[in-house]
């Protein structure tokens, strides 16, 4: 009887043994399980994050791409701008150095060669300074090409 009990006892401590290790796997599970769903949930918020950084980037670069037509369109123009000044500047230089007076002219030559004068040199000005103007935006519109190719 004695081996029973004996026996009884090492199967009860057994058993105690293994229940304490299914408790201890259970324990684990649902720790396993909490950092599943915690990372499940990680996850879900990077994603949402990274779709709307994509967003951001593709609306970027659409805004980046509009910015860069008008930047080449404004160059076109601006080339355009430059011949005509400089058809411009070449006419003034012409009308400036023709002496010729018109026969029917009520101005006499005497006053018409100064007034001319003035109005070349002030017209020769002008064009000066919408060259400089159009040299100051064909600069600005380098360093923003310059600034857009660094961000491609």
């Amino acid at each position: 009887m004695q081996s029973s009990f004996t026996s009884s006892e090492q199967e009860l401590e057994r058993l105690r043994s293994e229940n304490k290790d299914i408790e201890n796997l259970r324990r684990e599970r649902e720790h396993l399980e909490m950092e599943l769903e915690k990372a499940e949930m990680e996850r879900s918020t990077y994603v949402t994050e990274v779709r709307e950084l994509k967003a951001q980037l593709n609306e970027t670069l659409t805004k980046l791409r509009t910015e860069q037509n008008k930047r080449q369109k404004v160059a076109g123009d601006l080339h355009k701008a430059q011949q005509s000044l400089e058809l411009i500047q070449s006419k003034i230089v012409k009308a400036a150095g023709d002496t010729t007076v018109i026969e029917n002219s009520d101005v006499s030559p005497e006053t018409e060669s100064p007034e001319k004068e003035t109005m070349s040199v002030s017209l020769n000005q002008t064009v000066t300074q919408l060259q400089q103007l159009l040299q100051a935006v064909n600069q600005q519109l380098t360093k923003e090409k310059e600034h857009y190719q660094v961000l491609e």
